[in-house]
């Protein structure tokens, strides 16, 4: 019957019988380890930095999981407006604006938040904040909302959004031969023009 040994036994046998080569095998197995623990470290660091992380970087907020990108300039003037682009929503835009907030100016309050729509209400459309620090100091800053700009509040919001256009657009369907409406999943509309 064959006897069940560990790798560390097999190793002391090894090395016993034969020293350089035991030698050899011991040195492999810390460059192997010290190699594998580098990797690890890697993976972590780079887990870190995409998931954990990655709320630091003030052009990129994680909103539970999707990545909404804050381009453009510094949002000190209306032509250095910060764009908010990927919101999936409304409530994902304004937290990416307290994001910058928070990342570029701790220590800042929101003292007034409005909407501007400089040509009579078509795009672009702008998020201005003024901001207030500790001592005083105000400073205003212009984001670009147009992408998100409408959107429900929420996901909840945005699933009653999505019934409320399934419901116009089967009403349009049957009102006109040039909207064809394919339902495969009541929560699913694909709409295709003929």
């Amino acid at each position: 019957m064959p006897e069940n040994k560990s790798l560390v036994e097999k190793w002391v046998a090894v090395a016993k019988r034969h020293p350089i080569s035991g030698l050899v095998l011991f040195l492999g197995a810390i460059v192997i380890g010290i190699a594998e623990f580098t990797n690890s470290i890697d993976s972590i660091a780079a887990f870190w930095k995409s998931n954990l992380a990655g709320n630091n970087d003030p052009r990129h907020y994680n909103h539970y999981g999707k990545i909404v990108e804050l381009k453009g300039g510094n949002g000190l003037s209306i032509s250095q407006a910060i764009s908010i682009e990927n919101a999936l929503h409304s409530d994902a835009g304004i937290c990416a604006e307290h994001h910058w907030i928070r990342q570029l100016y701790p220590n800042h309050k929101i003292v007034v938040q409005g909407l501007h729509a400089p040509n009579e209400n078509k795009p672009p459309f702008y998020d201005v904040l003024v901001i207030r620090s500790e001592v005083g100091v105000e400073k205003t800053l212009y984001f670009e909302i147009t992408s998100f700009y409408g959107m429900p509040h929420s996901d909840a919001e945005s699933q009653h959004y999505k019934e409320l256009l399934l419901l116009k657009v089967m009403g349009a369907a049957k009102k006109s031969n040039k909207i064809r409406v394919l339902i495969r999943d009541p929560k699913l509309l694909v709409k295709c023009a003929t």
